[in-house]
């Protein structure tokens, strides 16, 4: 009987004393702290939406203040258009005043960190900036994030073997983005292009498309976002009726259009950004000088 009543005793004095864990105190900690997320691009870009639905799933949870907006860079193709967006973002910045402010894609890190933001008080965390970050001053102390890097050697192991030579050609978007990779790729892996084609609307890319079956074995295909008049159906059939060289990309919403795919993800990005800003309301400061870097998805 005296057993019985020590046990009971010490069940009842370990039932009151029953602190919240450390992971309950730290998110407690972040309730009501503020999140702006600035996206490059708009609503209905896959990578970008899957970004932005990774990051969401993280912010929204604990009860962070959690706001965001769109710059439509995609769209938006002049310098003044996009210099009036990152101004603007530049106003919600000042406005809501957030604990920690997110980036996705190289626009907002280009147009907004670096002329305001580069060494200030704000933490910064990015995703989506693609091969490196050093020419934009970063890194920096208030600024950490995750380069975007393609698998390009591995998926030209892939589709050499079922091209019928070594020609090797671009086709992209008249925009920042594809420009830069356009560039990179040759630089970081001495491939060199047999043609490179960038271009604005449906009808250029189909003209440029069906040009560079006749000048180029491997045509690497880096996306369509933003290509005025695009229209998904009509795309699938003109693929299927007039490719003749083996083509490739790096954007998954490319698949049903590309024979071979080294996917990256979206997702990853956001999922990582978000914890990364999770970290820093809990009071920890952005890593100056470790950046994370996307994998790819090998998937053909």
């Amino acid at each position: 009987m005296r057993y019985s009543l020590v046990l009971g005793i010490m069940f009842v004095v370990f039932s009151l004393w029953n602190p919240a864990c450390p992971a309950e105190e730290a998110l407690a900690s972040i309730i009501g702290k503020k999140v702006l997320y600035i996206n490059a691009y708009h609503a209905g870009y896959a990578w970008s939406d899957s970004e932005q639905k990774a990051l969401e799933d993280v912010l929204k949870k604990p009860g962070v203040d959690y706001k965001m907006v769109f710059m439509d860079s995609k769209n938006r193709g002049k310098a003044e258009e996009i210099k009036a967006a990152a101004e603007d973002a530049k106003k919600t910045i000042e406005e809501f005043k957030p604990d920690v402010v997110i980036v996705s894609d190289d626009n907002p890190v280009k147009h907004i960190i670096v002329p305001w933001y580069r060494d200030a008080v704000i933490p910064f965390v990015f995703c989506g900036v693609n091969w490196n970050c050093s020419e934009y001053g970063l890194p920096c102390k208030n600024v950490t994030g995750m380069l975007e890097i393609s698998l390009i050697p591995q998926m030209m192991e892939t589709v050499k073997p079922l091209a019928k030579g070594s020609r090797i050609a671009m086709l992209g978007n008249d925009n920042e983005t594809d420009h830069k990779e356009g560039e990179m790729i040759p630089k970081r892996f001495g491939l060199q292009w047999t043609a490179e084609r960038y271009v604005k609307t449906f009808d250029e890319c189909k003209a440029a498309y069906k040009e560079l079956q006749n000048c180029a074995d491997i045509i690497f295909w880096y996306g369509t976002a933003g290509i005025k008049g695009w229209n998904d159906e009509e795309a699938k059939a003109f693929v299927l009726e007039n490719t003749t060289s083996v083509t490739c990309s790096t954007q998954y919403y490319m698949a049903p259009l590309v024979l071979v795919g080294f996917m990256k993800s979206g997702e990853e990005q956001g999922n990582w950004a978000a914890q990364q800003a999770m970290k820093i309301l809990q009071g920890k400061s952005p890593p100056k000088s470790r950046w994370k870097r996307t994998r790819s998805q090998g998937k053909h």
